[in-house]
């Protein structure tokens, strides 16, 4: 977090992982996974006056499309970080930390007055 208690953009796309695999915990009957699709050509990605990124649009979008097919291998994959149609290692060690998420939806919930369900 920011100095000050100001959540930065990192923080939220971290909290955003936590509560995917949160969920794919809970429901562990439910695919649930977190996507990054990369640097690609949007606005905010030409927000510093960038003219080119390093990812297609294509391959921003795809690994959502993969995994809603669900027929090639790997594809049923749940619980994960996802990058390319590839489970991403290189994560904050939060995103897997069920204490973690169990604190962050605790907060959510605090926050929010609504409770994260659980599996039915």
């Amino acid at each position: 977090m920011r100095s000050g208690g100001g959540i930065s953009y990192g923080d939220s796309k971290l909290h955003m992982a936590m509560t995917a695999t949160a969920a794919a915990r809970l429901w562990p009957q439910r695919q649930v996974n977190a996507v990054a699709p990369g640097w690609i050509p949007t606005l905010i990605g030409f927000h510093n006056g960038n003219t080119t990124t390093p990812d297609s649009l294509r391959e921003g979008y795809m690994t959502q499309v993969w995994l809603a097919e669900a027929v090639e291998p790997g594809s049923d994959v749940t619980g994960e970080f996802l990058f390319h149609q590839q489970v991403e290692t290189r994560v904050n060690e939060l995103v897997h930390d069920a204490q973690a998420q169990d604190q962050l939806l605790a907060a959510y919930a605090e926050r929010t007055g609504v409770a994260f369900p659980a599996a039915s």
